[in-house]
């Protein structure tokens, strides 16, 4: 697609749900002049929605916050976060990723879901890839010795690499095999930490370690229609086509 063209797509659609929820659009701006890295926020009296095109990773993050006597607070929250290649997706796939932020942004009318699930952005801190993996090795202490290991192969902890290596291994391992008990108590950890963690979570698990369900269609049917999250769900089946679209055009 055309630079930026997927940008204003998806900045148009969202804005037309925001208006209906009082939102006005109060900047919208190149991050960087280079990549054309962009950037339009949103605001209310008390919320502040933000649209990111992330052009070096090239992803686009939906977020939110609340306002507190006129400025943005900086605890962002990640509603939606997806992939996108200008190269090598069109506008039906930016219109795949409106329609998932006009559908995460639904939340936010008072009309349509109740106060209690309003954003609390301040109170609890996003889970980070390191807490991720963490977190794993925690659920699964038989891991420990990987990860020691890991950390002595590479110096430090690659926390992509560990999830891509260790983490997919064991959840293919379980969905081949059909181990119900362990791929209910997996993906109950892997729910619970997509809609908890920060946008690099988010988008290891999509892609870092869902990826490996495309070469499994059995594995990956088990998966979606029993144990993901409606949420996750959701975000595996548009991301799923993206990244079959991609094919041997992803990095790896």
């Amino acid at each position: 697609m055309e630079k930026n063209t997927a940008f204003e797509l998806i900045k148009a659609r969202v804005a037309g749900v925001l208006k209906e929820q009082n939102f006005q659009l109060k900047s919208d701006e190149i991050v960087d002049e280079q990549d054309g890295s962009r950037y339009a926020l949103f605001t209310t009296e008390k919320r502040a929605v933000g649209i990111v095109w992330d052009a070096k990773k090239k992803r686009y993050v939906l977020q939110i916050s609340t306002v507190t006597d006129g400025e943005v607070d900086e605890s962002w929250r990640t509603l939606a976060l997806w992939l996108f290649d200008p190269e090598n997706q069109n506008d039906q796939d930016a219109k795949s990723i409106a329609n998932d932020f006009e559908d995460s942004l639904v939340q936010l009318n008072p009309k349509n879901a109740p106060a209690k699930r309003e954003p609390t952005t301040n109170k609890k801190s996003k889970i980070t890839m390191d807490g991720f993996v963490q977190n794993f090795v925690k659920l699964y202490p038989q891991y420990q010795d990987e990860l020691n290991a890991h950390v002595e192969h590479y110096g430090q902890l690659l926390p992509d690499t560990f999830i891509d290596e260790v983490v997919a291994e064991y959840m293919m391992s379980m969905l081949t095999q059909r181990k119900n008990a362990f791929i209910k108590k997996l993906f109950e950890f892997l729910n619970n930490h997509y809609n908890n963690g920060d946008d690099n979570v988010r988008s290891a698990i999509m892609v870092t370690l869902f990826r490996h369900l495309l070469d499994n269609e059995e594995a990956e049917r088990l998966a979606q229609e029993t144990y993901m999250s409606e949420t996750l769900k959701r975000s595996w089946l548009q991301m799923g086509r993206m990244l079959r679209k991609k094919g041997d055009k992803l990095p790896w």
